[in-house]
């Protein structure tokens, strides 16, 4: 994917996955600067905050744990973890959440969430 620019869209993921223009993952080295190290940690930190997500959605929907319940292409599973992420996202929306708390950002009001969510489960 490229933005509207023309410079690539990047995902930071774990080091398993290698580089390339569209995914980055840690710098590694038994030299890193000072900034690297910096930016290794400051990443890291925003990485766990999205594991924390995909926690709290097995948690509470455990039947979309794909290696438990899932059959892909017997069952329309984009759908399900779909409507499992929008009734996660309902409670973070009106209470907050400790991925909230870590950016120091509000919630998106319920009503911009909810259609957004329907609208990507739908299309």
């Amino acid at each position: 994917a490229w933005s509207a620019n023309g410079t690539p869209v990047q995902l930071y993921g774990d080091p398993a996955y290698g580089k390339n223009i569209h995914l980055l993952s840690p710098f590694r080295s038994a030299r890193l600067t000072q900034a690297q190290k910096q930016h290794n940690a400051d990443m890291s930190a925003v990485r766990i905050s999205v594991e924390w997500s995909f926690s709290k959605i097995v948690t509470l929907f455990a039947w979309v744990d794909f290696k438990k319940n899932q059959k892909f292409l017997l069952q329309p599973v984009a759908l399900f973890y779909s409507v499992a992420v929008l009734l996660t996202n309902c409670p973070t929306c009106l209470y907050g959440s400790p991925v909230v708390d870590l950016f120091g950002i509000a919630p998106p009001p319920l009503e911009t969430s909810t259609w957004s969510m329907l609208r990507i489960s739908v299309c």
